[in-house]
């Protein structure tokens, strides 16, 4: 099976690549735009981390468009992640592909990509979360290099997609990009009206061979100290999105996993190991409210209420809150309740504010509990077309229980940022 998608992968490639071929000629549209975020951040803190001032790089993205003809174009993203101004070691591509319209009307993409399914369910916001970037998103988002395939019939929409090395799972198993091999396959069914949107979606990711690794050391190696063994992974659930009024929406997903994975508790102190742990079945559902600065005047109103049950993998490049995450390790260790409530009024058409506060809580009080509150207060102001300051601060609370040893305690952070896009 495994052969079989690498050779079809192969053939797709070529043949997509013929059309492009054909049409690279006769344009000239090349587009290079960009988005940068330079921070300087002051910290207090209890939690033992450092309390220096920084300045560096929230964000450093190029995006480099050219469109081939009407249903051919090709794109590619570059990110720093560079932290207190290192060098451009940290420069990373992100999307390399190049999509164009097969016989049949059929939307084809091919090369290193991203699933943008959170966003097309309406459980992203720039508007209340911008300032998180891609970490606002939950489990959507993960990349792989491979094929995706869109067929629109009107009311209903086919999306499925085929590819290797899906960088959050890559992320989970290993930390490395390079050393790890599987294939991932995806498949959503959506209809859609004017004021309705829902569907069914499912995502199937499985090792060559099973993952096996030992992690003593968790401030080196990333993750909770122990022993993991990790082989597959499969997703499926539901997602509708509905609007009551003109910018008064609700939305949400239900998200069934099953995963083949085992954990054995390590203890530094003891240099003991516990019992192993079995995550084989967990779900994640939220539902969402968002009313519109034009109905309630005062401002935008965002009102979000989930579960993430124990055991439940997520994409843990784009994780969820500001300076820490509860789930750092991209999976959850406890069974999750997370509440978010989220405000941001447009002043005028140049300055704005925000304000957002996310709980989460463990609703099974285990031994491995973790909470986290985040508070934070926010004004931008757009200085030019292209510039724009932010001044934020944020209350970060954080407790967790003795098996994990992570650190108790409280943050509080004020961040300056300049926006700079071109």
């Amino acid at each position: 099976m495994k052969k079989f998608c690498l050779v079809f992968l192969a053939a797709l490639i070529f043949i997509t690549s013929m059309f492009v071929s054909a049409s690279l000629a006769a344009s000239s549209d090349l587009h290079l735009s960009g988005e940068f975020w330079i921070d300087a951040t002051w910290r207090g803190t209890d939690l033992g981390n450092s309390t220096t001032p920084s300045f560096a790089f929230g964000k450093a993205r190029f995006l480099l468009d050219k469109t081939l003809n009407p249903n051919t174009f090709f794109h590619m993203q570059v990110d720093c992640n560079s932290l207190e101004g290192k060098g451009s070691e940290y420069f990373r591509v992100q999307r390399l592909w190049f999509s164009t319209q097969l016989p049949g009307q059929i939307e084809t993409t091919l090369g290193y990509q991203a699933n943008e399914w959170d966003t097309e369910y309406g459980l992203k916001n720039g508007k209340f979360f911008a300032d998180l970037g891609d970490r606002e998103n939950f489990w959507s988002n993960l990349k792989y290099m491979g094929a995706y395939f869109k067929k629109d019939f009107g009311r209903w929409v086919i999306d499925t997609y085929v590819g290797r090395n899906t960088q959050g799972l890559d992320e989970i198993t290993t930390g490395n990009y390079d050393d790890q091999y599987y294939m991932t396959y995806g498949l959503k069914v959506g209809y859609k009206t004017e004021k309705l949107r829902i569907g069914l979606f499912g995502r199937y990711s499985r090792l060559d061979g099973q993952e096996h690794w030992n992690v003593t050391d968790p401030s080196s190696q990333g993750r909770a100290p122990g022993i993991w063994d990790l082989s597959s992974i499969t997703n499926y659930g539901v997602y509708v999105w509905y609007e009551i009024l003109p910018e008064w929406t609700i939305k949400g997903t239900y998200n069934e996993q099953k995963a083949s994975t085992v954990w054995q508790p390590y203890d530094s102190e003891t240099e003991t190991y516990g019992e192993p742990i079995h995550f084989k079945s967990a779900n994640q559902w939220r539902i969402i409210t968002e009313i519109g600065q034009s109905l309630i005047k005062i401002g935008s109103l965002w009102l979000e209420y989930g579960k993430m049950g124990q055991g439940f993998f997520y994409n843990p490049s784009m994780r969820e809150g500001t300076m820490y995450d509860i789930f750092e390790d991209g999976i959850s260790f406890i069974d999750a309740r997370i509440i978010k409530v989220a405000f941001h009024r447009q002043i005028n058409r140049k300055l704005s504010c925000y304000a957002r506060f996310t709980s989460i809580r463990d609703q099974a009080k285990t031994t491995m509990s973790l909470e986290q509150d985040i508070w934070t207060i926010g004004v931008s102001y757009q200085y030019r077309p292209n510039i724009a300051f932010e001044l934020q601060y944020d209350r970060n609370d954080y407790r967790s229980s003795a098996l994990l040893k992570t650190k108790d305690g409280s943050e509080d952070c004020f961040r300056f940022r300049t926006n700079f896009t071109f």
